[in-house]
């Protein structure tokens, strides 16, 4: 769930951030637009491609892709001091928000009882919409908190609103088994 809030807080997060950034970066509309919708647009795009991938090669490995492209992507955004790169990275997190939420919702599957499922996919989509709304909020606070206790020989100008807790994407250390001895990377559904 905190991966999974974590990416929908990452959608809308750097929104009352732009005209730090602009500022910083010196960057203008256009270059704006891109370090916004560049995440989105990727993980809308590769959402379903994504998740026929995970299926074929396995939801634990490209589970385990993802969370580190998010989290290594996140770190590169944090510490970019051009668009370009800034651009680059929150692509390259759509690409990790891509592969997590259908290899999440499919692992799901797996973990749980048809009985208890909708609970869970439930508890998924309140994680996600909760994250959303809550991007301005911390990424505000995170803005104004930063911008008091940042000195003047900072490497980054504005690295706060750009940090998306990177913890959020470490995985957990227990798989859980699957009652299929020849499921590949737990991949298959639950059998009877």
């Amino acid at each position: 769930m905190l991966s999974v809030l974590t990416i929908g807080f990452d959608i809308t997060i750097l929104n009352v951030a732009l005209p730090t950034i602009a500022t910083q970066l010196a960057v203008g509309t256009s270059t704006l637009q891109w370090i916004v919708n560049a995440y989105v647009l990727v993980f809308a795009g590769l959402l379903l491609p994504l998740g026929a991938i995970g299926d074929h090669y396995g939801r634990k490995r490209l589970m385990l892709v993802g969370l580190a492209g998010f989290a290594a992507a996140s770190l590169l955004a944090t510490w970019a001091q051009s668009a370009g790169p800034v651009i680059a990275a929150r692509a390259v997190m759509g690409v990790g928000a891509a592969i997590l939420i259908p290899m999440i919702l499919a692992v799901l599957a797996v973990l749980f009882s048809p009985q208890e499922r909708g609970k869970a996919v439930s508890l998924l989509i309140m994680g996600l919409g909760v994250g959303i709304p809550l991007g301005p909020i911390l990424g505000g606070w995170l803005l104004d908190t930063s911008s008091g206790a940042r000195s003047s020989s900072s490497t980054s100008p504005w690295p706060w609103p750009r940090w998306r807790p990177s913890p959020c994407c470490c995985p957990s250390p227990a798989t859980p088994p699957h009652p299929d001895p020849t499921c590949r990377a737990g991949c298959c559904p639950p059998s009877g």
